[in-house]
């Protein structure tokens, strides 16, 4: 049964129902506002090609729905759902349409990737530039992506996987610049 409100005894709050549309990934919304104050966006449209026809999904379209979605603990394409299904999040960050996994998935095969590494590479500058730091630590580390493709070798996890190597900048914590091992890559570069 529910009580219309709830006082807790630390915290001078109450809960009441409403009708507005609410999300609990609301923190998600941020890591949209940095990307656009960092002109994120901009950097999407001139590296990225637009749609073939005036209906198509825009670069943007895809990028930022999907990079909420690694932010927010994704893991697979098929997690883009969970912000489609998010009607406070999508309103939050104006995303009147989002395109699905399978329209992700063959988005990417179609050679996104190196305007893709171009956009991620302006990411780091802007981080950079507006850093108080003048001195930093680049680390690079191996890490493996998991994959049930079939041309993956085995990692000594016991899975498939492709093998990355990740230059991250320390001080900043961002990827300047993936490159893969060569190894497991089913005929083409990841990155």
């Amino acid at each position: 049964m529910f009580r219309p409100t709830v006082t807790q005894e630390r915290l001078d709050f109450q809960l009441a129902p409403t009708r507005d549309t609410i999300t609990g990934r609301a923190g998600l919304a941020l890591f949209q506002e940095a990307a656009l104050v960092l002109g994120v966006r901009r950097s999407i449209k001139e590296n990225l090609p637009t749609p073939g026809s005036g209906r198509g999904f825009k670069p943007e379209e895809y990028v930022l729905p999907l990079v909420l979605m690694l932010c927010g603990g994704g893991r697979t394409l098929e997690d883009i759902r969970e912000i489609e299904t998010d009607e406070g999040l999508r309103q939050l960050c104006g995303f009147n349409r989002l395109p699905g996994a399978d329209a992700i998935g063959q988005w990417l095969r179609r050679g996104q990737l190196v305007g893709l590494k171009r956009t991620n590479q302006f990411l780091a500058r802007q981080l950079i530039v507006r850093s108080d730091r003048t001195d930093f630590t680049l680390d690079v580390d191996a890490t493996m992506i998991e994959t049930k493709k079939q041309c993956a070798e085995m990692s000594y996890l016991g899975c498939r996987a492709f093998e990355v190597l990740l230059s991250f900048i320390a001080e900043l914590d961002v990827c300047v610049w993936p490159v893969t091992t060569g190894r497991g890559q089913c005929g083409r570069a990841l990155a």
